[in-house]
């Protein structure tokens, strides 16, 4: 299990409630969020963050977030960061091999069970938002 630092997540995403949801949640279960935009700067902010988890928004058959995985998938660098997806619907990752999937709206319970599910420990304290 992860615990000699504290977690860090990348979230790329363009929406914004959707970062604003995933900042209270990450925040209340001690985790720090960093958060990017799809293209170039994604592979920058991996490398600048090094995160633990990363959180990539796939929704409404988002293409761009298709191709993020692939390069994730590809890349030696990043191939072993856990991935979380997050979708309006299942049609949005068929197909996609991630070792997350949540479902919009998120309840912060799915979002904490996903994330201890990676290896992160959350305090035991955290409370629901």
């Amino acid at each position: 299990m992860i615990a000699s630092r504290t977690p860090v997540l990348l979230l790329v995403s363009r929406d914004p409630q959707l970062a604003y949801l995933i900042q209270r949640y990450a925040g209340t279960c001690g985790c720090q969020l960093f958060q990017t935009e799809y293209g170039a700067n994604v592979m920058s902010a991996i490398a600048q963050y090094r995160p633990n988890v990363i959180l990539l928004d796939v929704s409404q058959a988002n293409a761009e977030g298709r191709l993020v995985l692939s390069k994730f998938k590809s890349k030696a660098g990043t191939r072993s960061i856990p991935i979380i997806l997050f979708a309006t619907s299942e049609m949005d990752w068929l197909d996609c091999e991630t070792e997350g999937r949540l479902m919009q709206p998120i309840l912060f319970s799915e979002f904490v069970n996903a994330i201890t599910e990676t290896g992160i420990q959350i305090p035991k304290t955290t409370k629901e938002v």
